[in-house]
């Protein structure tokens, strides 16, 4: 039998921890556009992006946001990552398919560029 106070403490602490790895490293971006097959496909990147995903989820990263965007960028994802390497490795496995380029940025908190500048 599963017990409530536990529970709700572990997903205290998986908020806590989430939270402390944003703080700390930063979040990750990736800025999308469709390539001329993503493009000819579009009516199937929905599917494309539930498998994204899915993967991501195989690979320990999580998407905090999508958004689908008028300008310079098809699509702005925002994710967790476990660290950079993980995300890479991500990045490369979306882009193999071809129906997508992508620009990573990483950002930081205003606490954590606080914290930068004043070590300057």
């Amino acid at each position: 039998m599963s017990n409530p106070a536990i529970a709700r403490d572990a997903a205290r602490g998986a908020i806590l921890a989430t939270t402390l790895w944003r703080n700390c490293h930063g979040s990750l971006h990736l800025l999308l556009n469709w390539t001329e097959q993503g493009a000819r496909n579009v009516k199937d990147s929905p599917k494309r992006l539930d498998a994204a995903r899915d993967l991501a989820k195989k690979m320990g990263c999580a998407f905090v946001s999508f958004h689908m965007t008028m300008g310079a960028y098809d699509m702005v994802v925002t994710m967790d990552a476990p660290d950079d390497e993980t995300m890479a490795k991500f990045a490369l496995s979306m882009a193999a398919a071809g129906n997508i380029r992508s620009t990573t940025l990483k950002t930081f908190s205003e606490d954590a560029y606080r914290k930068i500048i004043s070590a300057v």
